[in-house]
């Protein structure tokens, strides 16, 4: 496999994400709407691509997590807020770049 650069790196993961990612962060309602459980969720057509995502993102650092089956492809998710900012920082996507954060984490 030939080693890509790093800038090269982080322009495939941003087609990826701009193709068919997304961000979630799931908002717990006990805790007064505090969201919690931060993650970038990256889809990836077949098992190639899969392989192609998850040493992508190690090599930008970032640790992916469990892929799992969905649809007609599977999901390669980037847990936490840390490797969420991290991943939005590097990969720079030009859509759905914004983590809505809540008025008091904006500080």
């Amino acid at each position: 496999m030939r080693t890509r650069s790093s800038e090269e790196v982080a322009q495939f993961l941003r087609q990826v994400y701009e193709r068919r990612g997304y961000f979630r962060a799931k908002i717990d309602r006990r805790q007064g709407g505090r969201r919690s459980g931060w993650e970038v969720r990256l889809f990836a057509a077949d098992r190639d691509e899969l392989r192609q995502i998850r040493q992508a993102l190690r090599a930008l650092n970032l640790k992916p997590g469990r892929p799992f089956a969905k649809r007609s492809g599977y999901i390669v998710p980037v847990y936490g807020l840390k490797q969420v900012e991290s991943f939005l920082k590097q990969v720079r996507p030009k859509v759905k770049a914004d983590i809505p954060y809540p008025p008091s984490q904006t500080s």
